[in-house]
Parts: structure tokens; C-alpha cells; sequence
């Protein structure tokens, strides 16, 4: 396992003030979160700088695709309008260095959770389009569970999905936040879907024996520092602790 950090702890500044402050933190591994990614997009070739000149590496994104209304369209036509929105964000997390894209399956997002059975085949076939135009740039999938009452949430709906598409570049982040919020212990999805998981955000949850049961399933994914909480420089603390505690080096891991 390793650290990673997400940029959307300084959601609010431009990428290169935001890579500029994590490069003080400590952390070298960083996740490009959605607002930033749709700002490298457009201009890639600096962001390649700016990472290489902080001495950051970028082992994952975060999609900019949650308010895109792609669920359900599967018309040929739709497919080449799919290719076009998702293939400049592949093309920049290949040029940052990035394996792993999370995504939230666009509009999948705003069904609520008993629309999920009506929905379930054409959640799986968009998920195959978008894995194999993923890995056509040798970029991973890690699908995302949604937060609140919408309808992609549940362990055994990833268990379902994950095997029907069936794709060594489908996988799963699991988001700690967001299980909680749908009141599942994170532990069901290791349990579950386990095998799966290539991508973790952490949360405002005791996360030394999650982290305990993610090494005895040989989990060597990244654990991200992914935090939203009012009280951020606590809640940051507070993750640092537990992490040492599991036996992470954060000895030269700052505060910000």
C-alpha cells in the first residue's frame, strides 16, 4: 500500500498554487481531483511541469464526468459522442502518468437507489464502453460508490457489475465516505468486492483495522487522503496518527 493525496484539499486554488502547496506536505503521490482535471486537460503540458518541478508523481485522477449525461444512451451515434467527451481525459492521465481514472458513472450519480434494477444493463454496457476506450489508453477504470440516495452504493451491486463486465481494466475505489453515508460498513465491500478494489478514499472513520484487513487481502492500492471535513487540519491530523499506527511513515509528513 501506498500514500497518496487528492488535490481537492485545495479544491479552491488553481492546479499549480494547489500542487504547489501539496509539495509541501509530504506526500509525493498526488490524486488530480475533478475540478483540476478538467482544468489539465486543457493545458497538460504545463501541469507535466509543474508536477515534475514540485517532485510529485500522479498515480490517479478523478473524473470530471459526474454531470455528464451519458447513462443509458447506447445509439451508435451516442458511442462516438461518448468517445469523444472521455478520450481527452484518458489522453491527459496517460501523459500525467496516471493508471487509474475514478470515475462516478456520470449520471448514475442522480438515480436514486430503487431505480438501480432498471438500470442495472445499461449501467454494465456503458461501464464496458468506458473500460475498453480506457484501456485502449492502458488506463484503469475504478468505479466509484456514490454517496446518498443514488443508486450505484452497495457492495453487491459492485459485486454484480465488476463481474459482468468482466475486464482486467474494471475495477473498483472504494470511497469510505460514501459507504458511511449509505450506513455500510466499509468492511462489506472488503469483504465482498475486495479482490476488486485497486483505489481507496479515506473518510472520518477509524481506519487501522480496515487498513488490517486490506493486508490480508494483499491490497498494494493507494490510500488517499481525500478529506472534506469543516475541520480539515484535525480530521488530516488526526488520518496521519492512524496511518502511523499501521505502520505508514508519515515522520516527514507536514500539516498545512
Amino acid at each position: 500500500m501506498y500514500l497518496v493525496i487528492s488535490t481537492n484539499i485545495f479544491a479552491a486554488l488553481p492546479i499549480e498554487a494547489a500542487l504547489q502547496r501539496i509539495s509541501r506536505v509530504g506526500i509525493k503521490n498526488i490524486e488530480i481531483h475533478a475540478l483540476h482535471l478538467a482544468e489539465a486537460k486543457d493545458k497538460t503540458e504545463n501541469v507535466i511541469k509543474w508536477v515534475k518541478k514540485y517532485g510529485l508523481n500522479v498515480p490517479s485522477v478523478h473524473s470530471t464526468t459526474m454531470n455528464s449525461d451519458f447513462l443509458g444512451k447506447t445509439e451508435p451515434e451516442f458511442k462516438q459522442k461518448y468517445k469523444d467527451y472521455y478520450s481527452p481525459l484518458f489522453n491527459c492521465a496517460k501523459n500525467l502518468g496516471a493508471k487509474i481514472f475514478v470515475d462516478h458513472l456520470d449520471k448514475a450519480n442522480f438515480h436514486k437507489k430503487k431505480e438501480y434494477n432498471s438500470l442495472k444493463g445499461r449501467i454494465i454496457e456503458n461501464s464496458s464502453l468506458l473500460t475498453e476506450l480506457a484501456a485502449s489508453y492502458e488506463i484503469t477504470i475504478a468505479m466509484e460508490n456514490s454517496s446518498g440516495d443514488n443508486c450505484l452504493y452497495s457492495p453487491g451491486q459492485f459485486k454484480e457489475i465488476l463481474e459482468k463486465v468482466n475486464h482486467p481494466n474494471f475495477k473498483m475505489n472504494l470511497d469510505i465516505g460514501h459507504s458511511l453515508c449509505n450506513d455500510i460498513n466499509p468492511q462489506k465491500f472488503i469483504d465482498i468486492v475486495g479482490e476488486h478494489i485497486v483505489n481507496l478514499h479515506t473518510g472520518n472513520f477509524k481506519m487501522t483495522e480496515l487498513i488490517e484487513s486490506l493486508k490480508n487481502i494483499g491490497y498494494k492500492g493507494a490510500i488517499v487522503l481525500e478529506h472534506e471535513e469543516e475541520k480539515l487540519r484535525d480530521a488530516f491530523k488526526n488520518i496521519l496518527e492512524e496511518l502511523k499506527e499501521s505502520g505508514f511513515d508519515v515522520n516527514n509528513v507536514q500539516g498545512f
